[in-house]
């Protein structure tokens, strides 16, 4: 038997020498795998049908949509978290 063919077996069995190094890894990397899923759902090419690209409007704004958003998210990401420790500091001096 493979390795791919034992490691599979033991993933649908719930073999903790298997399962295990899985569920650590998932745990020590929560937030970046959140991150990625989010923005996975943003950055999928949608199926869109031939006869709607033919036309070359809608084949430009559909790529210029995915530029726009995979150069406006960082932006947004750094004036998040820049926001939240803004906040931090306004909260711990008001509470002090």
């Amino acid at each position: 038997m493979s390795c791919s063919s034992q490691f599979r077996q033991g993933l649908v069995q719930g073999d903790k020498p298997v399962i295990y190094p899985i569920l650590e890894w998932l745990l020590k990397n929560t937030e970046s795998l959140k991150k990625r899923a989010y923005l996975a759902r943003y950055l999928v090419k949608v199926e869109v049908p031939a006869e709607f690209l033919a036309e070359e409007a809608i084949g430009d704004l559909y790529q210029q949509v995915l530029t726009k958003f995979g150069a406006c998210h960082p932006r947004f990401q750094s004036k998040q978290e820049s926001f939240f420790l803004e906040y931090m500091q306004i909260y711990l001096h008001l509470t002090v």
